[in-house]
């Protein structure tokens, strides 16, 4: 799917009323930190004051982001797929880097009203396909960007950052 809302409506075709127990969302990230780019444009940056304006219930004029409202209602409704205590993977570059990405890790769990454990990236989201299947870096070195690590925000919302913890 190139966005969420494809992603949606896909996730809601194939599994119907079923819920899963792992979702790993692949989308774009830049160094900067807390910012996910839905259909890989960057000019439409989701970040965390977007989700914050959404979970809020202020608006449904999200400024600012390029794309607003029906785009994190859409990431929402993917979540939702996803059975309470499960996982949700973010392969995004960079995706919790710095305190920008600590404050979207912060506002996905509270998108996700905290009913699963979210995984985010601190580096950039190294990932191959392998007959069939994606592999995931699994904190071992394969460049030397790779600094930070991951980071899982469980259902407390409290965050560990799994570097040294695999």
């Amino acid at each position: 799917a190139e966005t969420f809302m494809e992603a949606k409506e896909t996730l809601g075709d194939y599994l119907g009323k079923n819920q899963i127990d792992n979702l790993v969302i692949f989308t774009h990230g830049n160094a900067d930190g807390g910012v996910i780019y839905p259909n890989g444009n960057t000019d439409q940056a989701l970040k965390p004051q977007h989700i914050n304006t959404y979970v809020t219930g202020r608006s449904r004029n999200i400024k600012g982001s390029g794309f607003g409202y029906e785009t994190i209602k859409a990431l929402d409704g993917i979540v939702n797929y996803v059975k309470e205590n499960g996982n949700v993977l973010f392969s995004t570059c960079w995706a919790c880097h710095g305190e920008s990405g600590k404050s979207m890790a912060s506002s996905l769990s509270r998108l996700t009203q905290q009913r699963v454990n979210l995984y985010l990236n601190q580096d950039p989201s190294m990932r191959r396909y392998y007959n069939g299947y994606v592999e995931i870096w699994t904190g071992k070195p394969l460049t030397s960007e790779l600094r930070e690590g991951w980071v899982k925000v469980d259902r407390s919302g409290s965050t560990l950052e799994l570097k040294g913890h695999e």
